[in-house]
C-alpha cells in the first residue's frame, strides 16, 4: 500500500510538471527553479535557496517551496532588491545577491 501510494504521489508530481510552462518562468527575476543567495541585511549572514514546486516529497536542505513564506517573499524578487520576510517573532530583510534562474541552470 505505501509503495502504491508514492507511486500515486510520483504520478501526480509528472502530471503537474509536464504542465509547466517553463516560457512563463522569469530569465532575470526569481521564480521556479531559481537558485538563490541572499544575504539578511540585520546580520550580514548569506543564505542559499533553492525554490521548487509545493508539493516535492523530498526537501534537500535549503530547498523551499514556492509557497512558504520565504518563497513568496522571494518570487519575482531581482539581484539588488530587497524581500521582506514577515515571521511571527521578527521581520527579516533579505537583499537578493546572486541569482541562478532555471533558465540558466539548464545551460
Amino acid at each position: 500500500q505505501f509503495v502504491q501510494n508514492r507511486l500515486g504521489n510520483l504520478r501526480a508530481r509528472l502530471s503537474k510538471l509536464a504542465t509547466l510552462d517553463i516560457s512563463q518562468i522569469p530569465t532575470d527575476r526569481v521564480g521556479l527553479g531559481s537558485k538563490v543567495v541572499v544575504e539578511d541585511e540585520r546580520t550580514g549572514k548569506r543564505e542559499t535557496y533553492h525554490l521548487v514546486i509545493a508539493d516535492s516529497m523530498e526537501m534537500d536542505e535549503g530547498h523551499v517551496s514556492m509557497g512558504s513564506p520565504i518563497g513568496k517573499a522571494l518570487h519575482d524578487r531581482a539581484v539588488g532588491e530587497t524581500a521582506i520576510l514577515k515571521l511571527p517573532t521578527m521581520v527579516r530583510k533579505l537583499k537578493v545577491v546572486e541569482l541562478q534562474t532555471l533558465h540558466e541552470q539548464g545551460e
